[in-house]
């Protein structure tokens, strides 16, 4: 059923040629989306949508939710994805949307005006409206994509984006973002001009900038119009939870299905054979998370693959920078997430990543929450078991992401509770990121059904094999 929230956005969408949805991950962006655009083709303002999306949203989100919502389903999709045969025959294919990911748009163009019937300047495409699923990965003025597309925004006449936070960064990113759904009308034509406008420098070299006063109200009273940000706590409930599906490389799976299948893993340098059903069922685990351990100790582990982490990288791209707690299974997960934050982060990585483990004193402990509170902590790593209980961190924020799944209920409850508690006032965001056609799908699903016990591989297997996870894992 859409909610009151969804009407809303569906009407905001429908009455602008222009517009921005700003709505966290798994609140309905993309149903809101397409119920709009099944409008539009049925008053014939359309006759095909151009949707632009992260490669992995492509393959899951958008077909995904045609299939779910029944008055969408006479929608038909093409997703022009994959090699040059199946893009191309994927753009011949007759249809209402039409999906590609950022790193294919640039090729999209360059085809469209030499592949006949297209390549005439008075020519239809077939597709004249467009839809920037993460309106963020558009931010940058120099970026060869933004560049091709402001070549080609003329030929759509409905021009749409949508985004969990519209400002990632800040103001500065506020440009390019809105140049590709008015064309500039708003902010104007020129990123510098813009930069002129409403910032100034702060040293001789021009590196810094700062806004004018009241540069920010200004900023704000332009792109109001054409911008719906809906607040969460008038029309959500108090937690909102969302799949974020990675996808292993077509090599790396197979070799799951060995582990599966013949509970045995051969890696490069060792001979991984798991004991029993429990040691398999923890292998699978940790495969599925990108790395095991190859010896008696925790402290020798393996990289297989970094599916998680290209997810994880997808929700912080919309999440923008907020406080957030990302829970992990086991010790790699840590050091892989130590790492990669690290490199995102630069030199922030020292003072903002907090592991809720190396904290072992009560003073450290009180100064963690100190800095968790007053917004210096940006990410708090945390196993379930650890920081479930005696930890109140409502006041910080709001955001939960599981790397992998628990089969703990009571680690699950206890440490969703860290946020879900008297005094947050905002709705909690909790994400579970799950690696597909792994086990990660049917321990979630114990886990949703709040039923989770201490399952071993069998169990899960015949879960898994029941329910046919390998074909449809979006339970």
């Amino acid at each position: 059923m859409i909610r009151s929230y969804q009407r809303l956005g569906v009407s905001f969408l429908t009455e602008r040629k222009a517009a921005a949805l700003v709505l966290k991950m798994s609140a309905g962006k993309t149903v809101i989306t397409l119920t709009a655009l099944l409008q539009l083709f049925c008053d014939l303002e359309i006759r095909g949508v151009l949707v632009v999306a992260p490669l992995r949203v492509c393959h899951l989100v958008w077909p995904a939710e045609i299939e779910k919502w029944e008055h969408l389903k006479n929608l038909r999709v093409s997703s022009i994805t994959g090699s040059l045969k199946e893009r191309l025959a994927a753009l011949r294919t007759p249809a209402d949307v039409y999906l590609i990911n950022y790193e294919n748009l640039i090729w999209l163009f360059d085809t469209l005006t030499k592949f006949t019937p297209y390549c005439k300047k008075d020519s239809k495409w077939p597709f004249d409206a467009i839809v920037f699923d993460e309106l963020t990965r558009m931010k940058g003025y120099s970026a060869k994509r933004f560049k091709a597309y402001k070549r080609f925004i003329n030929r759509f006449s409905y021009r749409w984006g949508l985004t969990g936070t519209i400002m990632p960064r800040d103001y500065f990113d506020l440009f390019s973002q809105y140049y590709c759904l008015d064309g500039g009308e708003r902010l104007g034509t020129s990123y510098f001009s813009y930069r002129t406008r409403f910032f100034y420098p702060t040293d001789w070299n021009q590196y810094h900038w700062q806004l004018h006063r009241g540069a920010e109200e200004t900023i704000r009273e332009l792109i109001t119009d054409i911008t719906l940000e809906i607040d969460h706590d008038a029309g959500l409930p108090d937690v909102i939870e969302g799949k974020i599906y990675a996808e292993m490389s077509h090599k790396v799976t197979k070799m799951y299905k060995q582990l599966e299948k013949d509970m045995l893993l051969k890696l490069e340098d060792a001979d991984i054979t798991p004991l029993n059903k429990a040691a398999l069922y923890g292998k699978c685990r940790q495969f599925a998370n990108g790395a095991i351990y190859t010896g008696s100790s925790d402290k020798v582990w393996e990289l297989i693959h970094d599916a998680k982490l290209d997810a994880l990288d997808d929700i912080l791209e919309e999440t923008g920078p907020v406080p957030i707690i990302i829970y992990t299974a086991f010790q790699h997960d840590t050091a892989r997430l130590k790492e990669y934050l690290r490199k995102k982060l630069g030199k922030e990585h020292t003072t903002t990543v907090v592991d809720i483990g190396e904290l072992t004193s009560k003073p450290q402990l009180t100064r963690f929450i100190l800095d968790w509170e007053s917004g210096k902590t940006r990410f708090v790593l945390a196993h379930p078991g650890s920081a479930g209980h005696g930890l109140n961190l409502q006041f910080g924020g709001n955001t939960i992401i599981w790397f992998g799944p628990t089969d703990n209920l009571e680690h699950y409850l206890q440490a969703n509770a860290r946020l879900i508690r008297t005094g947050q006032e905002k709705t909690v965001a909790i994400y579970h990121i799950l690696t597909r056609g792994t086990i990660d799908v049917p321990i979630f699903a114990a886990t949703s059904r709040k039923d989770a016990r201490q399952m071993d591989f069998m169990t899960a297997l015949r879960e898994y094999s029941k329910r046919n996870y390998l074909l449809h894992s979006d339970v």
